[in-house]
């Protein structure tokens, strides 16, 4: 229900944004013509492009670990340590980080583990075991970061 509502005021912030953004490019500039328009959408896109998706992207990594079990993790961690198949120094990196890490998971390197032995690089066996817990925080995670950035398109409509 979160998530719709979010969505809702998402939507309603690009609804009013564009249109009075475009509006604002006619009325002022009308000489401008399809090119101002063209120029002022793709100023807009780019925008976003660059702001809100690293934006998303370090918001929900930052929250990967907050749904996770650290018991899961750090078994996953154990076992990519203790095989003998090739692993990538990545990888190694990553399991050491977590599966010594006091405390909570630590953010990066619990996402890096996941990922790359939820790929394959660790055998099937692990992938089979990470890719779940991969899945569980991302989607916890990735509404969390729709979240915190929905206010925005709400605060300069």
């Amino acid at each position: 229900m979160q998530t719709v509502i979010s969505a809702l005021v998402f939507a309603i912030g690009i609804a009013i944004v564009w249109p009075t953004m475009m509006g604002f490019v006619a009325e002022r500039t009308p000489k401008t013509g399809a090119l101002g328009l063209g120029l002022m959408a793709a100023a807009g896109s780019l925008a976003v492009g660059i702001v809100t998706t690293p934006l998303l992207g370090e918001i929900a990594d930052r929250h990967l670990p907050d749904a996770l079990a650290k018991t899961s993790v750090v078994s996953v961690a154990n076992e990519v340590l203790a095989i003998q198949a090739p692993r990538t120094p990545q990888l190694i990196a990553a399991a050491q980080a977590v599966s010594t890490a006091p405390g909570a998971l630590p953010a990066a390197p619990t996402g890096d583990l996941l990922r790359r032995a939820g790929a394959g690089e660790a055998g099937p066996a692990i992938a089979a075991k990470a890719q779940p817990l991969l899945d569980a925080g991302e989607n916890h995670s990735g509404l969390l970061s729709f979240r915190y950035l929905v206010p925005f398109a709400f605060g300069f409509a």
